[in-house]
């Protein structure tokens, strides 16, 4: 993974590492046809808000950002003409609940370290376990996790960000492709611990 080469460029010498990713809860069906374009989590600088803001001017869907940070998007509305969406913060058992009733997913991330090699986020596993369309910055984290289960965009490229969630929301030949792939890297949180038990047993032995 990504932040394992770069722990072993910066430390040439390290213990045994392995990188485990996340999981997420499934059983929860998508409510077609969807409607609007969800984005959740905190809003910081590294997740690229201001290219969502300029993209959430233009996109056929409304773009809808669940969680804390009202006042950042307030300050985000000149930019998005007043088009960004804003719900609270939702308590981890809601989202999944909360995801299916959107049309596409969206997944922000900023060029840099972060977005590009140390970063699992843990709403890329809710959403490619969701059965609904992702659209997600294409960076080698999200490659590396996702295959070729999302719509991807260069970050910061507002222009490309409008296409792909306007081709996520309408495209059905696109979306049947994109939902094909993730169901195909769909995590559970048993296949986490099972990772980390057989991990901890070839460290230990």
């Amino acid at each position: 993974g990504g932040t394992l080469e770069e722990l072993r460029r910066i430390h040439p010498v390290l213990p045994p590492a392995v990188v485990i990713h996340n999981g997420a809860v499934g059983g929860i069906e998508p409510e077609p046809p969807g409607r609007g374009i969800g984005c959740v989590g905190s809003i910081r600088p590294y997740k690229d808000p201001r290219t969502v803001a300029r993209a959430a001017r233009r996109t056929l869907e409304p773009v809808i950002w669940i969680g804390p940070g009202a006042r950042e998007i307030e300050a985000l509305q000149e930019l998005a003409g007043g088009r960004l969406g804003w719900e609270p913060p939702l308590a981890s058992g809601r989202i999944p609940q909360r995801l299916a009733r959107f049309r596409a997913l969206l997944l922000p991330l900023s060029a840099g370290l972060f977005g590009e090699r140390l970063t699992s986020p843990l709403k890329l596993w809710d959403a490619l376990a969701s059965g609904i369309p992702l659209v997600a910055a294409d960076t080698p984290a999200v490659r590396e996790a996702a295959g070729a289960g999302f719509v991807p965009y260069p970050p910061g490229d507002a222009d490309a960000l409008v296409a792909a969630l306007d081709a996520a929301c309408r495209d059905e030949a696109l979306r049947t492709r994109v939902l094909d792939a993730a169901g195909g890297r769909v995590r559970r949180w048993s296949d986490r611990a099972a990772e980390i038990e057989t991990f901890a047993d070839r460290v230990i032995r």
